[in-house]
């Protein structure tokens, strides 16, 4: 269990650095795609706010190994299907970029990332609280 606040910091650290990571061989996405897709994670995360709100229990603590788990799991079942530039299925998540003939892919491999940087956070947060 993590505290939805730091699970959503988490997130959006991780959403970042894999940001960076595909810029940093790439002028082209790191001028032009990286600053927008920035903008995009920072005027979502209230949306996302929203949703682990619902699933958090009376003192915000998110079940966050359950739902990667679950995520993951039908993530590597479920078939292709594709809307507004998203290709979900498959094992992966592939976004297009507009403008470009580039994607952005997460694969299972990067949730297994995601979830081991929640993890951390948890683990920083348990041992925070008993100082």
């Amino acid at each position: 269990m993590i505290n939805k606040d730091k699970a959503i910091q988490a997130l959006t650290n991780f959403a970042n650095s894999k940001l960076e990571s595909l810029g940093k061989n790439n002028p082209v996405f790191n001028i032009f795609v990286q600053p927008y897709m920035e903008r995009v994670i920072n005027a979502n995360i209230s949306k996302i706010d929203k949703a682990l709100t619902f699933i958090a229990d009376e003192k915000g603590m998110v079940d966050i190994d359950g739902l990667i788990n679950d995520i993951t799991d039908k993530l590597v079942v479920s078939e292709l299907n594709k809307f507004n530039g998203i290709t979900i299925g498959n094992g992966q998540i592939v976004i297009d970029i507009p403008g470009m003939n580039k994607s952005i892919v997460f694969t299972t491999e990067d949730f297994k990332e995601l979830h081991s940087n929640l993890n951390k956070y948890a683990m920083l947060e348990r041992s925070n609280e008993r100082i």
